[in-house]
């Protein structure tokens, strides 16, 4: 309440009206301020993982991958269904890179800050990273190839212990 005779600007309610606006201030401050830093923050690892994307020529990675399981394949397939082309384009389709390039980048923004982002689009520009780049997916190949055999070769033991001739 006011009391006459002091002017409104000296009273503890004006006082306190004005805190609560200051308060009120820099909450909604805070408050935008992170929501936009938040923004940002994604807007740079969005913008970091496309141009990590692009570095490791994962358009290219799953064109090889999806041709290299095409022929994996071929011979398992009835030959009326051994249509290279239309597998690759099938499959292209549903499961290539222009299908799947927003799950990409979703996935590595969610696995990996900004920093992190860039140190790996640093790392895969250097002469290493891109000899990583070439290499690994054959290196992936090989060790699949190995379990698979090893996997055929247990099998009789694995049916064996499910009752299984």
């Amino acid at each position: 309440t006011h009391k006459p005779g002091i002017p409104l600007h000296e009273t503890k309610e004006f006082f306190m009206t004005v805190i609560r606006t200051l308060g009120l201030l820099i909450l909604f401050t805070i408050v935008g301020s992170t929501a936009h830093a938040h923004k940002s923050e994604m807007f740079l690892k969005r913008t970091a993982a496309t141009e990590l994307m692009e570095v490791m020529k994962m358009d290219k990675l799953m064109e090889q991958s999806t041709a290299t399981m095409v022929d994996g394949m071929m011979a398992r397939l009835p030959p009326q269904a051994r249509q290279r082309d239309k597998l690759i384009a099938f499959f292209s389709k549903h499961v290539g890179w222009d299908s799947l390039k927003n799950e990409f980048i979703k996935n590595y923004t969610e696995a990996f800050t900004s920093k992190e982002l860039r140190e790996l689009v640093i790392f895969y520009k250097t002469p290493t990273g891109q000899k990583a780049l070439q290499t690994i997916p054959s290196l992936m190949q090989k060790s699949a190839k190995k379990g698979q055999e090893r996997v055929q070769a247990a099998l009789p033991e694995l049916l064996k212990e499910l009752g299984v001739n």
